[in-house]
């Protein structure tokens, strides 16, 4: 059984998904590594090969930080 390719189209270079988040690419890399990107994978094997993303991961992590920041009333409790 051989394994195939991705499709690279819906897939994001590390440099892509720092510059729209405003962050360094090392910071993308390191959440690459420690498995924090679900689905990152890197193309080859060596210390050069580049890490790729997928877009629904970027898609998720967007709305996990949407989540995660809820807008607050006057007084500072949570908006319904």
């Amino acid at each position: 059984m051989s394994k195939s390719k991705p499709d690279l189209e819906n897939y994001y270079t590390v440099t892509e998904v720092a510059a729209s988040f405003h962050t360094a690419s090392r910071t993308i890399i390191r959440m690459c590594e420690d498995g924090r990107i679900f689905g990152a994978f890197k193309l080859g094997n060596d210390k050069r090969s580049e890490w790729r993303i997928p877009g629904a991961a970027v898609d998720s992590f967007i709305e996990k930080r949407r989540q995660a920041i809820k807008p607050t009333d006057a007084n500072g409790k949570a908006a319904k």
